[in-house]
């Protein structure tokens, strides 16, 4: 009976080679680091967070703060809208499976909106958020963040499968 030796973390590291890409970025050529993509997931969420949490704020808590039209800039309002379109887009275009996709995408309206209901909980009850006219409202943004992230995700799946067939 042959005993197997017990080999050390860094020896199988060292033996293992450099860390392995992902399909994607092995047939696209770019390599990019580890955390690169982690990281530019995580900056997205907080501003679509950010851009969530203003939108649920009653425009007159802006005016009572000296923001009669909200804290965003007129001629922001332009870019603030695509990029409240995009980036749940662009979250699924950089995660790998369909289901963090969604979740991902989700997550900030999720995050906002319960915060935002256990906060106005003392005010307006516990289900001021699915009451009329509040509940479409609601449902919608979580269905269109989610239709969103499946949708980047969906073209993140085609642009593999046309490198793979052209490779």
């Amino acid at each position: 009976m042959a005993t197997m030796k017990r080999v050390s973390r860094g020896e199988r590291e060292r033996l293992a080679g450099p860390p392995r890409m992902s399909r994607v970025t092995e047939m696209s050529g770019v390599s990019l680091p580890r955390l690169t993509v982690p990281i530019t997931i995580g900056v997205l969420l907080a501003i679509q967070s950010a851009f969530m949490l203003v939108q649920v704020v009653p425009t007159t808590i802006w005016a009572d703060h000296g923001y009669p039209n909200g804290p965003i800039p007129n001629k922001l309002y332009p870019l603030v809208a695509a990029l409240f379109y995009a980036i749940p887009t662009v979250v699924g275009l950089l995660v790998r499976r369909w289901q963090a996709a969604i979740v991902l995408a989700t997550l900030p309206a999720w995050l906002v909106l319960g915060a935002f209901a256990v906060g106005g909980a003392f005010r307006n009850g516990p289900f001021y958020l699915f009451q009329d006219p509040h509940g479409p409202g609601t449902v919608g943004t979580l269905e269109l963040m989610a239709f969103l992230g499946a949708l980047g995700w969906l073209a993140r799946d085609l642009v593999a499968r046309l490198l793979r067939k052209g490779a």
